[in-house]
């Protein structure tokens, strides 16, 4: 996936087709100088997020749009129909869709930091096909994203990050590197950022 100039602002859309989600941009790094972003999620029945997972440096807000999802927060499990819940930042959670229809769920990170990078990593690799039938991608591809933003994305287990963390040098030694990495996302602050020509990692 190739990126160009103003494909990057609020209102574009992503999918995860194995998954079941789709991702519609409403703010981005650029936009609020790095203070947050934010995305809105729409996600089929029976679909979730592909992993169990922690972000060590911000707190995420979800606030239910439409239909229901099951969020658990560490050992804590609850059905959410509406309103807003916020997972302080390094707490390990997971959520998926429980309701029979859609469900839409506006999902904030504040501060910005590079999650933005990290989203359109991990869709560009599912993009590419490199994800099993639930839209996880493959071992090494989570290495490379794990490595590459550690302050953003950590596996819940910290044995199993700690281990797909190790893969990283084999998965950049066999050409698994985040496509948008953490400098791609620096450069959206620049005045020559988002309206400028900025271009992903090759």
């Amino acid at each position: 996936m190739k990126a160009r100039p103003g494909l990057h602002g609020a209102g574009q859309v992503m999918e995860n087709r194995n998954s079941g989600e789709r991702f519609l941009w409403r703010r981005t790094t650029a936009q609020t100088l790095g203070r947050s972003i934010a995305v809105e999620v729409q996600v089929a029945p029976g679909g979730a997020a592909p992993l169990a997972h922690r972000h060590p440096g911000a707190a995420e807000r979800f606030e239910i749009l439409a239909g229901r999802i099951a969020l658990r927060v560490g050992e804590r499990g609850q059905v959410l129909r509406s309103g807003r819940v916020t997972v302080p930042a390094g707490a390990a959670h997971a959520w998926w869709n429980v309701g029979d229809e859609d469900a839409r769920i506006l999902v904030e990170f504040e501060p910005a930091l590079h999650l933005e990078g990290v989203f359109r990593s991990s869709l560009a690799v599912i993009e590419a096909g490199h994800a099993d039938h639930k839209g996880r991608p493959g071992p090494l591809s989570i290495a490379a994203v794990l490595d590459e933003f550690p302050d953003e994305i950590a596996l819940a287990n910290p044995a199993s990050n700690r281990a797909l963390r190790a893969l990283a040098p084999m998965a950049r030694l066999l050409g698994h590197r985040p496509l948008y990495p953490r400098t791609w996302v620096a450069d959206q602050l620049t005045p020559a950022g988002p309206a400028g020509a900025v271009h992903p990692a090759q």
